[in-house]
């Protein structure tokens, strides 16, 4: 049956992005929409989210994440089966962001419904910058993907890098 939904869920967002319209919300800004499946309900789980994964504890991170998350990024994709093996590359990441002595800041969130109240879509630009110099390094672009469960609320299933539009 999980997989029968992920194959819904997946037809359903191939089929949607073409019609698929996100709202560009400068960081923190409000949205016109506030119920329990707005986006900008979303939004705000993904700011915390955020938080959390930078300055708080990795193993809080999970609480946002289902066990089994798809990662795509410069044409490799990783799947993992569970929650510690979700920790482990959180991990990597985090200490690679280290290694790298860089720090990330949002440049643009912004979000949309790819099924109603059951997919959403947060695109978030940010800038990896070093903290030596405060000096912007790169710009990069990032789609976060939420599907709401009926107990657990919104849950984070996949994400995957894109290209900025100035590299189209």
């Amino acid at each position: 049956m999980g997989k029968m939904k992920f194959v819904i869920c997946m037809v359903l967002f191939l089929n949607s992005c073409a019609t698929l319209k996100i709202k560009l919300n400068p960081i923190n800004q409000s949205n016109a929409e506030s119920d329990d499946g707005s986006d900008e309900q979303v939004e705000k789980i993904w700011l915390e989210y955020f938080d959390i994964l930078n300055n708080g504890e990795l193993k809080d991170v999970l609480s946002f994440m289902k066990p089994s998350v798809i990662f795509t990024f410069n044409n490799q994709t990783i799947k993992t089966e569970d929650h510690d093996q979700l920790f482990l590359l959180l991990k990597q990441w985090k200490e690679n962001q280290k290694k790298k002595d860089i720090y990330i800041k949002n440049h643009i969130i912004s979000s949309g419904k790819v099924a109603d109240d059951f997919i959403t879509i947060v695109d978030v630009i940010q800038g990896e910058y070093s903290n030596k110099t405060n000096e912007l390094i790169k710009e990069k672009r990032t789609f976060y993907y939420f599907h709401r469960l009926k107990i657990k609320g919104w849950k984070l299933y996949m994400i995957t890098s894109a290209a900025l539009e100035n590299e189209l």
